[in-house]
């Protein structure tokens, strides 16, 4: 999705980007909140002196947390973004800078517990957000610039439970 939809007042369709984990029954066993790629207007202006881009980015993931928790009724929750986060690792070469480069990159408690886990795009190596388990970008499956060969790539499974942390398995 390229951008934020919006709804027919002009605010966010935020029904668009809550999606719900049904099991084979449909049953509704967890939901995703599902952040678009944001572009600059898809932000909301800040105070004066403020930096638009970290405030107005946290402050729509933070609507969308709030969204994603009047969903639920016990459910576990997850998050999906295209994003920068503080201290994660970039490949140079191939990772095109967005929103404004590093200078955007989210504060690391922006993703609260209460999330069991986010899947973070846009940076091509698969990491843990610093000390954040729940936290992680998935990487490129397969090496997209040269840099990039000398790292393993991986495949991760997450299970998730209600009322559990959330459960991952790697393959590589």
């Amino acid at each position: 999705m390229g951008g934020l939809l919006r709804d027919d007042q002009g605010g966010i369709d935020w029904d668009r980007l809550i999606v719900p984990f049904t099991n084979k029954a449909r049953e509704v066993k967890a939901w995703c909140g599902a952040m678009a790629f944001l572009r600059n207007a898809d932000l909301p202006a800040c105070e004066q002196g403020c930096n638009s881009l970290i405030a107005g980015a946290s402050t729509l993931y933070t609507q969308l947390i709030a969204q994603l928790q009047k969903k639920s009724t016990g459910e576990s929750l997850s998050l999906t973004g295209h994003c920068y986060r503080v201290n994660g690792c970039l490949s140079e070469l191939s990772e095109r800078k967005i929103l404004g480069g590093n200078q955007h990159a989210l504060p690391a408690e922006l993703f609260p517990d209460a999330i069991a886990y986010v899947a973070l795009g846009h940076l091509h190596l698969a990491q843990q957000v610093g000390a954040n388990e729940h936290i992680r970008y998935s990487g490129s499956p397969i090496p997209l610039a040269f840099d990039e060969a000398g790292y393993p790539h991986q495949i991760v499974q997450v299970d998730i439970k209600a009322g559990r942390p959330a459960r991952r398995n790697f393959r590589r």
